[in-house]
């Protein structure tokens, strides 16, 4: 993280230039609010605003001295300290500058965790799905570990049958399985195919068959089992007892 205010200014640098550079730069601005900021700052809150409203960076008014800057653009935001009252208005002053570190770190760490995580990539949804051969089943199958392919009738439309992927995963406890189903949500929407999932205190049974062609077995079945395999290497599995 590197720290920049107008103090650091060289002799010699046009200062509005500059000022303006590092609010184009910035992923945080804080705003020092007092009377004297809204009269003679106002248009370098007005870019740092326009900023924070596309998203690009967290803008935080720190209020010093008592001012009415809930009348001004800045009053939809979140301001420190608490509940916006200025520093000045605290009995203990020093008290107010720790509750506005505080605020401030909170934001650091969330912008933080944001960027440290890696985007989600998701496939590009399938269209109309052709199903498989027998023999493209059984090719796909053996790049698989654990999953068995099994007859099944159709619920609600016995005796019609189709065929069904299935594995069953162990993992530590309920919480962990129940985990692993949630974080799958995440691809399954997008994919825009589900698993009709059975849950047993640690034990996850998965079952997948494509319903649009008749209840057979398509790529989209195959690909989301092999993401429910990567994924649930990331869970602690069922210790095995000795």
């Amino acid at each position: 993280m590197i720290l920049w205010d107008e103090d650091e200014l060289l002799p010699g640098v046009e200062w509005k230039q500059e000022i303006n550079k590092r609010l184009k730069t910035a992923d945080i601005i804080v705003l020092l609010i007092s009377p004297n900021f809204i009269s003679f700052a106002y248009e370098e809150m007005q870019a740092a605003l326009r900023r924070h409203e596309a998203k690009e960076v967290q803008v935080i008014p720190v209020i010093l001295r008592p001012t009415d800057w809930k009348e001004t653009p800045l009053g939809n935001l979140q301001a420190l300290p608490t509940n916006g009252k200025s520093v000045v208005e605290w009995r203990d002053r020093d008290q107010a500058f720790q509750d506005v570190v505080k605020g401030i770190i909170r934001v650091v760490t969330s912008l933080y965790e944001a960027k440290m995580t890696p985007p989600i990539r998701f496939p590009r949804p399938m269209v109309n799905p052709n199903p498989l051969s027998p023999s493209e089943v059984e090719n796909a199958l053996q790049r698989l570990v654990g999953w068995k392919v099994l007859p099944f009738f159709v619920p609600g439309a016995e005796p019609k049958s189709g065929i069904e992927m299935v594995k069953t995963y162990q993992f530590a406890n309920y919480d962990v399985a129940l985990g692993f189903i949630n974080k799958a949500s995440e691809y399954i929407a997008v994919l825009s195919h589900h698993p009709t999932w059975e849950i047993t205190w640690g034990t996850v049974r998965a079952r997948l068959t494509t319903w649009d062609i008749g209840h057979q077995l398509s790529h989209y079945d195959f690909d989301l089992a092999k993401y429910l395999d990567n994924l649930s290497s990331e869970y602690p599995p069922l210790k095995q007892k000795k």
